[in-house]
C-alpha cells in the first residue's frame, strides 16, 4: 500500500472518529438539555398540583357543609 493511500484512509478514519465525537457530544448536550427542562419545570408541576388538591378540598368541604346544612336529610 502507498504512503499516499494510507495517508487518505488514515484521514478518513479520522474524519469518521471526529464524526463519532460529535455525535457523542451532541448526545450529551441533549441530556443535559432535558435535565435542565425537568429541574425547571418541576416546582411548576408541584404547585400545579397542589394547587389543584387544595381546589378539590375546598370544593369538597363546600359540598359537605351544604348536604349537612340542607333540610333534604
Amino acid at each position: 500500500m502507498s504512503d499516499s493511500r494510507k495517508k487518505v484512509l488514515a484521514g478518513i478514519f479520522m474524519f469518521i472518529g471526529f464524526l463519532a465525537l460529535v455525535a457523542a457530544f451532541a448526545n450529551k448536550v441533549s441530556k443535559i438539555n432535558e435535565a435542565t427542562e425537568n429541574l425547571y419545570q418541576h416546582p411548576f408541576i408541584v404547585s400545579n398540583s397542589v394547587q389543584k388538591i387544595k381546589t378539590n378540598l375546598l370544593q369538597s368541604q363546600v359540598l359537605f357543609h351544604s348536604i349537612v346544612e340542607s333540610d333534604f336529610l
